[in-house]
């Protein structure tokens, strides 16, 4: 589950950086597109037992996705940015 919200926060951050939905759903396409082509289709939905070995593998993923979010929502945009709209029309300053 922890890289699970990885990733959604990732995506979370691509949709308010665009505005857009089209975006953090092409950008989901892709992560299951190579995924499942790395993996190969699931064949069986049992419940996997715990490893503690993938206990630092699945931290590392949370902790990349958390700064690539991080990075989307620090690049430079421009004034008429989702996120800085909703900020000022929250503040009603604009």
């Amino acid at each position: 589950m922890f890289g699970v919200a990885g990733i959604g926060f990732m995506l979370g951050c691509l949709y308010v950086k665009t505005g857009s939905l089209l975006i953090p759903m092409i950008a989901h396409f892709f992560f299951d597109f190579f995924l499942t082509i790395m993996n190969g289709m699931q064949v069986s939905y049992e419940t996997q037992q715990f490893d503690p070995s993938t206990i630092s593998a699945v931290i590392l993923q949370f902790l990349i996705f958390l700064l690539i979010g991080i990075m989307i929502l620090k690049a430079k945009h421009s004034d008429d940015w989702r996120l800085t709209r909703l900020i000022y029309s929250e503040n009603g300053n604009k």
